[in-house]
């Protein structure tokens, strides 16, 4: 059995593995052309010790730098993309070589443990403590087929602490992993045909003695991974789950269909359900939503991007703890890809047929699995990922693209045709898809209900949060989407109530939701909350007054994000004053407290589309639960959100300071005020109120020349100060020069530089004084050297000719400006 390390893939040095070593030093691009060759004239024997080193270098595992199958990029390495995906490819020579190495039941490769997901490991933990012994005794691998082997490690590079980290997609669509999961997702869940491609037959030019050694037991088994007599769906449980866990029997019943040996095309299907397995293995397995608190005390630590929650009560504390894992934004992505062409896959089924009682409709094994694809294999799992995703993930823009991958899955009428163009005007939502909407009800109500409480502590001020919201409620808005759901709800309850009264009598079997219509409606929702959120869950309808109470608090949000939004863009239009330069047009040069943006930090275009946005959603969620803008409107001073006190009536306005409490040594922030902070739905208002010539240094300030010139104001204010009061509060021509040539005297009284600083003190610059520091300006200081530079070359100045010429400018603009200075400007001290 190959072992994981280079050393052991590689084994005793022979030529081939000279030759693969020595191909790996090249660049990709001839490193690709090189092992093709290699791999071409190899023998299986051969074949076996240097694949798993092969596979591990490809992908980057065990700390090695990997061949950038993550990072590379069509618009930048375009020779190296072309070559990989080449390599890579469906048909290409490597997968033709695990096609050829899958034929050989001897051929195993080992997997670790410890980079399968957390619930998976759990599995295991938790099978190490059946039986007599408490001594843990469990495997710290899994033997793979090569088929296993090779997309176990495709997969889980996406999530590998090592790697995920350089996975920075500019555009997705040009990132050579994402085409390679187009390449895999057309090959092995094709839209078109009946049947997957057929595996090609690549004999080995040299017969294999291992082959060789079992061929008796190859003719009872296709694959290297089926099990006895079925080349069907190996389960999962064989891959990942010991046959002695508990669980065994669960995942057993979770098996689609048991195919029929004799038939060639259900030879071909164990590829597609496979790859369907570990992909849905990797990328939404990673948490489960069971309960910490399940082994008693719990500790929580941060390590390498997992939140670890350990238990003290048990004495193998070690082997109880959950990991929280977060997928980045690129595995969301991938995700997402899966997710709308597993729509097209399984859109593409071949319509029911309607047909006598006594005759049973024919499908093809692809068929077949096109049906049983998501309600048995992806549905949970996938569920888990975005309710984990709504609790975890952070209050950012990010989100937005998890918010996608959940709308892309409750639209499965938007994936029906791949040639159709998407549609900017959705019509009506026919009711073919009333059976699917029943079957996830929970991805439309209970994902619906996390995401209000989401958006209730997100700032709706800002234009990215405005339009998911916006996106939200225009996809639940849709014609008929109500209806549907309102109808589901009702016959659930309906149904439960007469199951109620005629008692649990009914076998419900292990038939999971599809083409189960003959089955009680409340027994397979319930048996369908049970497996999604837990036998303890209580399920609440969407259209429930508590739903409604939380939307007119939205509804009152979302207005107060519409006033603020009006605020903001009439504040964006103030000027600055006083100062040098302030004749000129560069008094923000010298206004350091002005706002250089949009208080919102978005563009123009972004503000733009704010009020419209939060007027949609607001318009669309009014129809969705019946309400009326207007008396909403007359409740916007009165409505406080579900569940708060009464001291949060003004929970998000950001005009207000955080919620506080006066105490000996000054305000103190209350829970509700630390919890407004955090959430950014209140701030304190910070304002610099010292000396305004001894402000921070800014970054567009020459700091070295901010220091002298600051020294050279103050030598010359300590000598001149008199003399620059006396000319400053004449009433003459004089008095206005002065009160345009130097800056104006500044007082603060009474303001706290905190909220919650210390006692307030009073600093007061009551007299004008010269302040040169606008001089220290990148920008002040390229339009000197630019002029400088046009008197040199055009009339020949010298430095000094120039200072005359700036300077008799300078009095002259200032007079001339004093001349048509309005009184009302003119101000004494």
């Amino acid at each position: 059995m190959a072992t994981s390390s280079p050393a052991g893939a590689v084994g005793v040095l022979t030529p081939v593995s000279v030759r693969v070593q020595q191909a790996l030093l090249k660049p990709v691009h001839q490193r690709c052309q090189e092992i093709q060759h290699i791999l071409e004239e190899t023998s299986t024997k051969d074949l076996h010790q240097i694949f798993p080193y092969l596979v591990e270098n490809i992908f980057g595992f065990n700390n090695q730098p990997g061949w950038g199958v993550g990072t590379i990029a069509k618009s930048t390495q375009q020779l190296d993309y072309d070559m990989m995906r080449q390599f890579l490819s469906p048909s290409g020579p490597l997968i033709r070589v695990v096609y050829r190495l899958q034929a050989d039941p001897m051929c195993r490769y080992d997997f670790p443990l410890s980079c399968l997901p957390f619930p998976t490991r759990q599995m295991f933990e938790d099978n190490s403590y059946h039986g007599a012994s408490h001594i843990p005794r469990q495997p710290s691998a899994r033997s793979l087929s090569a088929f296993e082997f090779y997309f176990f490690h495709y997969f889980y590079l996406c999530v590998n602490p090592q790697q995920r980290s350089f996975f920075n997609w500019s555009n997705a669509s040009e990132a050579l992993f994402t085409s390679l999961l187009e390449d895999y997702l057309n090959c092995f869940l094709p839209l078109k045909g009946k049947i997957v491609s057929p595996m090609p037959t690549a004999a080995s030019p040299i017969r294999s003695p291992v082959a060789h050694k079992t061929h008796l037991h190859r003719q009872s088994s296709t694959s290297g991974y089926h099990s006895s007599g079925s080349p069907g769906l190996k389960p999962l449980v064989s891959l990942l789950k010991s046959p002695h866990s508990p669980h065994h029997q669960v995942q057993q019943r979770s098996i689609p269909y048991q195919v029929s040996t004799t038939d060639p095309l259900d030879q071909e299907m164990w590829r597609s359900e496979t790859f369907v397995e570990i992909l849905v293995e990797f990328w939404l397995n990673q948490n489960s939503l069971d309960s910490p608190e399940q082994h008693g005390g719990i500790r929580q630590a941060m390590i390498d991007g997992y939140q670890r929650v350990l238990s003290y009560s048990d004495p193998y504390y070690n082997h109880f703890y959950r990991e929280v894992f977060l997928p980045n934004s690129d595995q969301v992505r991938v995700v997402r890809m899966f997710i709308k062409h597993l729509h097209f896959f399984a859109n593409s089924a071949s319509p029911d047929l309607v047909l006598a009682s006594y005759q049973a409709q024919n499908l093809s094994p692809l068929d077949e699995f096109k049906r049983n694809v998501i309600p048995q294999m992806v549905q949970k799992k996938l569920y888990v990922f975005l309710r984990h995703g709504f609790n975890h993930w952070p209050l950012d823009s990010s989100f937005r693209l998890l918010l996608e991958t959940w709308l892309s899955y409750v639209q499965p009428w938007r994936y029906v045709d791949p040639n159709a163009i998407m549609k900017e005007k959705e019509s009506k939502v026919d009711n073919k898809w009333f059976q699917f909407i029943v079957d996830n009800l929970l991805f439309y109500t209970h994902l619906f209900q996390e995401f209000l409480h989401r958006s209730q502590r997100m700032d709706l001020s800002s234009a990215k949060n405005a339009y998911m919201l916006f996106r939200v409620t225009k996809v639940f808005g849709l014609p008929n989407l109500r209806n549907m759901l309102e109808e589901a709800e009702h016959q659930m309850y309906e149904s439960h109530h007469r199951l109620s009264r005629r008692g649990p009598q009914m076998d419900m079997g292990s038939s999971y939701l599809s083409h189960s219509n003959s089955v009680n409606t409340a027994a397979i929702l319930s048996l369908q909350f049970a497996e999604l959120e837990g036998p303890a869950f209580l399920y609440k309808p969407l259209f429930e007054e508590g739903t409604k109470k939380q939307i007119e608090y939205l509804l009152q949000q979302i207005l107060h994000a519409k006033s603020t939004s009006s605020s903001t863009q009439k504040s964006s239009d103030g000027g600055g004053s006083g100062g040098l330069l302030s004749w000129l047009g560069y008094g923000a040069l010298v206004d350091y407290n002005a706002t250089r943006f949009t208080q919102t930090g978005f563009p123009e275009e972004d503000q733009s589309k704010l009020v419209f946005h939060l007027e949609q959603a607001a318009r669309n969620l009014c129809n969705l639960f019946q309400l009326s803008m207007e008396t909403v409107e007359t409740m916007a001073t009165s409505v406080t959100p579900p569940n708060a006190n009464s001291s949060a009536n003004k929970f998000s306005n950001q005009s207000l300071p955080p919620d506080f409490i006066e105490s000996p040594t000054g305000p103190v922030l209350t829970q509700l005020g630390k919890y407004q902070l955090m959430n950014g739905l209140r701030k304190f208002e910070i304002s610099y109120q010292g000396n305004p010539d001894l402000q921070p240094i800014r970054s567009y300030e020459c700091a070295p020349l901010v220091r002298i010139l600051h020294q050279v104001s103050s030598f010359l204010n300590s000598k001149f100060s008199d003399k620059i009061q006396n000319s400053y509060t004449r009433d003459d021509m004089v008095g206005k020069m002065t009160f345009i040539l130097f800056s104006p005297p500044s007082e603060q009284k009474g303001k706290k530089s905190s909220f919650v600083a210390s006692p307030t003190r009073t600093k007061d610059w009551t007299t004008p004084r010269i302040s040169l520091r606008f001089l220290a300006n990148y920008q002040t200081l390229g339009y000197l050297m630019g002029g400088y530079l046009f008197f040199y070359m055009f009339f020949g100045m010298g430095p000094v000719a120039f200072s005359f010429i700036l300077m008799l400018g300078l009095l002259l603009s200032v007079f001339f400006r004093a001349l048509v200075l309005p009184a009302s400007k003119f101000k004494r001290s």
